[in-house]
């Protein structure tokens, strides 16, 4: 079932800006208005979680731009995927140095959350890294 959703938007790889919009999206909500409210729990500070939302939120926007341009051709489609990878692969980076900046007060529900995050963006970037060699490919 995954690999067809896979194999669906490498047919269609200006979905993936969709896709990683979507999460994105739902990582800026989590990060500013549910986790906030979890600093002990997690601690990690508010203004470490806002900052991951406003980056999550930058996010968004290129993703929403992208997706509805009419203009990509496969040369500049392959172009802008390859800046998304780079644009999620910044933000755990980000998410890391956070955790590492506060790894005296982080918990570990807060190193779970900053793990399984990074897990998922990167597994993401990963995908969106190949559908840009499966463009090339064409």
């Amino acid at each position: 079932m995954v690999r067809k959703a896979i194999d669906a938007l490498n047919r269609a790889p200006k979905k993936w800006f969709l896709v990683d919009g979507i999460g994105a999206a739902l990582s800026a909500l989590l990060a500013a208005a549910v986790l906030v409210n979890f600093e002990v729990f997690l601690g990690l500070p508010s203004s470490a979680l806002l900052k991951l939302a406003i980056a999550a939120c930058l996010i968004v926007i290129y993703d929403i731009h992208h997706l509805l341009r009419k203009d990509l051709s496969p040369r500049l489609l392959r172009q802008r995927l390859r800046v998304l990878v780079s644009m999620n692969a910044a933000y755990v980076v980000l998410s890391l140095a956070f955790a590492y900046n506060h790894r005296q007060t982080l918990t570990a529900a807060g190193w779970g959350y900053i793990l399984l995050e990074g897990l998922v963006v990167m597994s993401l970037a990963v995908m969106e890294c190949q559908s840009v060699k499966h463009i090339s490919s064409r």
